[in-house]
């Protein structure tokens, strides 16, 4: 069933529905989600192609909110089946960066926003990439 349907979803609580595309997008930003450990909110853009070139562009005004797939079971003991004990001092995992490969989605919002009250479906762009480990190995004093 094509377009979606806020109405039929509704009357059926799906909380979550895939539309019959993808993107390609680009990260443009991550912030840390309060209180999910390992887990990031990424702005996102949404390409589309231009020109006779056929030329990859980002665009501000095709704008998202994306989340992670392969964050939805972090914690904070473990990110992706790696225990973050495990990590060298001085590393750790990073957000998601660079051009993925998404889908969109509606997704079931509980917490509409400041002042405001009841449940709404909002469009999201999932993706699944695999985040990286970052930082600086401490200098040894011995020689």
């Amino acid at each position: 069933m094509n377009p979606f349907s806020l109405t039929e979803s509704v009357a059926t609580q799906e909380p979550l529905r895939a539309l019959n595309h993808i993107y390609l997008a680009k990260i443009t930003g991550a912030e840390l989600i309060e209180e999910q450990p390992n887990r990031w909110r990424y702005s996102m853009q949404a390409g589309y192609i231009t020109g006779p070139e056929d030329q990859i562009e980002f665009d501000s005004l095709r704008s998202a909110v994306g989340f992670n797939v392969y964050e939805f079971d972090n914690t904070e003991e473990v990110v992706q089946g790696i225990d973050v004990d495990n990590l060298p001092e001085g590393f750790e995992f990073e957000p998601a960066s660079g051009y993925v490969i998404c889908s969109p989605c509606r997704m079931l919002v509980n917490d509409i926003g400041e002042g405001e009250e009841g449940n709404t479906f909002r469009e999201v762009l999932l993706f699944c990439v695999p985040l990286s480990v970052d930082g600086e190995c401490e200098e040894d004093d011995d020689p």
